[in-house]
């Protein structure tokens, strides 16, 4: 074979392998890019989980601690709050308090989301002092109740004491002027608005040494005494200074009590339900029907009753039917906190 055509066989082959070459070559820097594909996108998933996770955090919904404003008509509804402990001396000075908050409910959930909790509800038992042994058996009661103490009455000093020694809340029950004075008589020391602001003070502060170890006030009768605005202003300036927090009775729909105690400064809350307004069953059921519903839709609600044998028995079944709606009765400090 002549030296040319070995050399054009020789150069066709080193072609065809030069050109194999080549195509074999693009191969591995292929799978290098797509290894580093690969962990690019992982790279990006994984910022993106965190930052997920980071705006999840931020926009956590609000606790039930916090809730929207409502009127003076809100059914004794509650928020979280610090309540001065004033304790056996009534002069004890009270940590900074912020005007107190009423709310009509918790912040909802975001939607899709159903809210489970349920209400607390606290009962006060008001005209308590007359009746020594009627308070033995309220005292008795498997129930944290709150005992309103009237200051002129033959057992107060008695009755003040046991509370105290049992570890119950006890407040001064403060006779006011009602509407329908003098014939609807709210009893003896009451606070009568054609009274000076310096007869009103001291029959305050008289009342008050009576029921030692009181942490707050709340009114007896009052209806025509709470719509007053300025004279409310000056009481609950005298409550601020004693280091103790009031409950507005509501025995009137046009109160100004709680208003005017947060631009006092004064924690106020609003009496939700009277129990025992009238003493009959059917209309205790029908009361008892509507704490249960406000504690229900997640309401801390207080309610009222009376040193009343009739509420006395009904009382004493009351916890088994809130745990059957799993509603818990508590402190009024515990509802307040």
């Amino acid at each position: 074979m002549s030296s040319s055509g070995k050399k054009t066989r020789s150069g066709k082959k080193r072609k065809r392998e030069s050109g194999a070459s080549a195509s074999r070559k693009p191969f591995p820097s292929m799978w290098v890019v797509v290894v580093f594909l690969w962990i690019g996108l992982l790279l990006l998933a994984h910022q993106a989980a965190r930052l997920a996770g980071l705006t999840r955090k931020e926009v956590s919904p609000a606790s039930h601690e916090e809730a929207a404003t409502t009127g003076n008509d809100a059914p004794g509804v509650v928020v979280r709050h610090h309540i001065p402990m004033a304790g056996e001396n009534s002069k004890t000075p009270a940590p900074a308090m912020k005007p107190p908050v009423r709310v009509a409910s918790a912040v909802m959930p975001p939607s899709g989301r159903k809210k489970h909790s349920r209400g607390r509800v606290s009962i006060i038992i008001d005209d308590m002092g007359r009746d020594l042994e009627m308070a033995k058996k309220f005292l008795d009661l498997p129930i944290p109740l709150a005992f309103a103490v009237l200051p002129y009455e033959p057992h107060t000093r008695e009755v003040a004491e046991m509370v105290r020694k049992r570890g119950r809340v006890l407040l001064l029950h403060m006779p006011m002027e009602p509407k329908g004075y003098p014939k609807v008589n709210p009893g003896p020391g009451a606070l009568l608005l054609r009274q000076s602001p310096e007869e009103q003070h001291r029959l305050f502060l008289q009342a008050l040494k009576r029921v030692p170890g009181a942490v707050g006030v709340n009114n007896h009768m009052g209806s025509r005494f709470t719509e007053n605005e300025e004279a409310m202003r000056r009481f609950l300036g005298w409550v601020k200074d004693e280091g103790l927090f009031f409950i507005d009775s509501r025995t009137t729909s046009s109160s100004v009590a709680c208003r005017v105690a947060s631009e006092v400064g004064v924690l106020c809350f609003n009496r939700g339900v009277f129990l025992d307004h009238r003493r009959d069953w059917p209309f205790f059921r029908e009361q008892l029907g509507v704490l249960l519903k406000l504690a229900e839709n997640g309401q801390n609600v207080i309610a009222i009753g009376h040193p009343y044998i009739e509420t006395y028995n009904r009382l004493r079944n009351l916890d088994k039917i809130f745990a059957e709606s799993n509603i818990n009765i508590t402190s009024l400090l515990a509802v307040a906190l």
